[in-house]
């Protein structure tokens, strides 16, 4: 009942266009995002990296990454603003052959900001303002184009401030800092209705991030920003030990000749220390005419919670070992193009990540994250044609080349690759 309810309140909404509870007001905003995607050689609904074991064919129709939301406004002593926003991009329904037709609804945003002259007040779950950009595509929405190959995003909850400093009538530069709730990407979630908690949160510090931007009036934005924090992997592993066998020199004797093999074993304690994650990151959008140019380009280390490769590795030191970051950089750039007075418009672009090599050969004989074939390169290229016939319905048909590169041993190198082809059709409310 109380579902019914529900569903008949926001059909209500939806249908009512703006509405007003009290002195708020509700706008609701959204768009169904129908897409049909083929790749050749992965299984996945929107593919970010290839694997080696992965080359078997796919193709599927979704409207997974349908979006609605309610955009709130109310005016006192200060402007109050919020916005609540779902997808369907959560976890899918059971049952053998109808599992896709029930996607679960996903929470994207749920914030609200306070505004008073050129300072406000953000809290709730909002995207980060570290690397804020995300490049224009209807294929990877849920999944923002990029990822895992230089685009570092996600939305986290958290409390943030913002200052516009205003340069002339024209230009301006703004200045944003945050505390975010410290998801560290090390758990693996389970279906319950518990808020499990991971390294980051057991480091008991707020993940930091700041950014300072130029705007010039609408035709350009440069920014810097930067990402901070801290995981406990010791008291998220327990203070965990490791007993690893030690090969001895006689070893290589004792398999030729099939002789009983005396292994030894060498126990390694994880050390009590903190693990960083980091990076600094510039942004990029230039709009001359037709033309609009935008990108991104980061460095730093342990930054899966970004929808990097950065994972992280052990170090050892004697008997004790040390939980690292693995390092990375890379970043993406997109050009489109939307000629004057045309329902068409044009875009392509690449973006990559490469770890630090010396990072990636030291998995090998890591002592606990040991890796046979850890990925060490990643790189997309994108191109897309959208098509507006008219208003609040577009059309996308979206081409998109993946190449994973893995490392099999410290000298050798193995590539992965996958094409798709998506089409998209879009009605916007």
């Amino acid at each position: 009942m109380k579902k019914l309810l529900l569903l008949t309140l926001v059909i209500f909404i939806l249908s009512s266009g703006v509405v007003y509870a009290g002195d708020v007001e509700i706008k609701p905003y959204g768009f169904i995002l129908v897409n049909a995607n083929y790749n050749d050689a992965i299984k996945a609904d929107i593919p970010v990296k290839a694997a080696l074991s992965d080359t078997v064919s796919s193709f599927l129709i979704t409207p997974r990454q349908t979006r609605f939301g309610f955009k709130l406004n109310y005016e006192a002593d200060w402007k109050v603003a919020g916005v609540f926003e779902m997808d369907f991009f959560g976890l899918k329904g059971s049952g053998a052959n109808g599992g896709v037709m029930q996607s679960a609804p996903r929470l994207r945003l749920a914030n609200f900001k306070l505004t008073k002259d050129d300072f406000s007040l953000i809290f709730g779950q909002d995207w980060t303002i570290f690397a804020p950009l995300s490049p224009t595509s209807m294929m990877h929405v849920s999944i923002p184009e990029f990822s895992s190959s230089g685009n570092l995003w996600n939305r986290f909850p958290q409390m943030r401030f913002e200052y516009k400093a205003k340069l002339d009538d024209k230009n301006s530069l703004l200045f944003q800092g945050a505390f975010l709730r410290p998801l560290g990407a090390d758990i693996t979630p389970t279906v319950n209705q518990t808020d499990e908690l991971g390294a980051g949160e057991l480091a008991n510090l707020p993940f930091v991030q700041g950014r300072v931007s130029a705007n010039f009036g609408t035709s350009a934005t440069i920014g810097a920003s930067f990402h901070f924090g801290q995981e406990d992997f010791y008291t998220a592993m327990g203070g965990k030990k490791k007993s690893i066998s030690s090969i001895t020199a006689d070893t290589l004797i004792e398999d030729i000749y099939d002789w009983p093999l005396d292994t030894t074993y060498v126990t390694y304690y994880l050390e009590d220390s903190k693990t960083n994650t980091m990076a600094f990151a510039g942004d990029l959008k230039i709009k001359v005419n037709i033309l609009t140019l935008s990108g991104e380009a980061f460095w730093g280390e342990n930054l899966t919670m970004l929808f990097s490769n950065s994972y992280v590795r052990s170090e050892a030191t004697g008997s004790k070992y040390e939980v690292k970051g693995v390092g990375a950089m890379g970043g993406w750039g997109e050009l489109i193009i939307k000629p004057s007075n045309s329902k068409f418009s044009f875009g392509g672009g690449v973006g990559f990540e490469n770890l630090k090599e010396e990072d990636v050969d030291s998995l090998f004989t890591d002592k606990l994250f040991k890796s046979s074939t850890p990925l060490w390169k990643n790189m997309t290229i994108f191109a897309t044609i959208m098509y507006a016939p008219f208003d609040k319905v577009s059309f996308g048909f979206e081409f998109n080349n993946i190449k994973t590169t893995y490392k099999t041993s410290k000298t050798v190198e193995k590539d992965a690759d996958n094409n798709s082809v998506s089409f998209a059709c879009k009605f916007d409310f």
